[in-house]
């Protein structure tokens, strides 16, 4: 009756400048709950209730009873940190009769924590973000023994452009562990302004190699014809001439024409070839060597 009667008037002592009325009246009444569940030995229960009364309101007594509470739902790292906060704080006749009860829990906790150093290579990475139990780990904390509750804990750490790195670790009470993460570049972050899977340009020089060879082709067959006609027309001046060397004109476009549009088909699909290396299935032109010999495959 006595420390609920403390700390209750703890909390009513003036707040500061930057509290306001209602969040204090919350606060008193998260601790008075939080309290009664202390008092239940519901330790879990009393840790949570406590935690959100002294996200509203910090007194030197919140700090002392959620650490106590603390302490009994197993979370020593929390219990020893609170506990030291409330014995920096200015003590006097409501809160002096809790410190030799804190400092020899300190003493107690000291003995039940473990540490852990964690390093992630490469070193300086932009936006690096590391994490144990979900728990943002700082930057200034890299490289340092950090306290954890003994028990096995997960790490993880991320950054843009890397690969996510996972490891776990186990430490006992006053032992301390290490854990080294090496992050690697993803190399899977296309350009944006690129679209890698459109096959607009492959298959539109495909089309125009094959239809320029086709038109050159028959140019070639028109062009053929009309050679023949004018060596078989009985006059080099006749009507029949005439026709001859306009079908041979004719070839000759067609051929000029089928050939421009093979070579920018062509072309095309040459420049399709390093956007398709990365992917054996799908199309594009690609050279291919053996020994002294070599040539190209097209694959559709």
């Amino acid at each position: 009756m006595a420390l609920c009667a403390g700390l209750c008037l703890g909390l009513s002592r003036p707040a500061l400048a930057q509290e306001r009325p209602a969040d204090i009246a919350t606060a008193r009444e998260l601790f008075r709950e939080g309290l009664a569940l202390s008092r239940q030995e519901k330790w879990e229960e009393a840790r949570v209730k406590l935690e959100q009364s002294l996200s509203l309101k910090q007194t030197p007594l919140t700090y002392y009873t959620l650490a106590v509470a603390e302490k009994k739902s197993g979370h020593p790292v929390a219990a020893l940190e609170h506990f030291k906060v409330f014995l920096a704080q200015p003590q006097n006749e409501k809160t002096e009769g809790f410190v030799p009860g804190a400092e020899q829990a300190v003493a107690e906790l000291e003995r039940m924590v473990a540490r852990v150093t964690i390093t992630v290579a490469p070193a300086n990475i932009p936006e690096l973000e590391v994490t144990v139990d979900g728990q943002p780990v700082p930057e200034v904390a890299f490289g340092r023994p950090r306290l954890v509750d003994p028990g096995r804990h997960e790490v993880e750490a991320r950054a843009p452009g890397y690969l996510s790195a996972r490891d776990s670790f186990s430490v006992e009470a006053q032992r301390g562990a290490s854990v080294s993460l090496t992050l690697t570049p993803s190399g899977d972050e296309p350009d944006p302004s690129v679209d890698e899977d459109d096959p607009t340009s492959f298959y539109a020089g495909v089309g125009l190699l094959a239809g320029g060879g086709a038109i050159g082709l028959t140019g070639l067959v028109v062009g053929i014809i009309g050679a023949e006609e004018a060596s078989d027309a009985p006059t080099s001046d006749g009507p029949e001439a005439d026709a001859a060397l306009e079908k041979a004109l004719a070839g000759d476009i067609l051929m000029g024409v089928g050939g421009a549009a093979a070579i920018a088909g062509l072309v095309l699909v040459l420049l399709d070839v390093t956007s398709t290396d990365d992917d054996p299935s799908a199309g594009g032109l690609r050279p291919w060597f053996a020994g002294e010999q070599f040539g190209l495959q097209l694959r559709f």
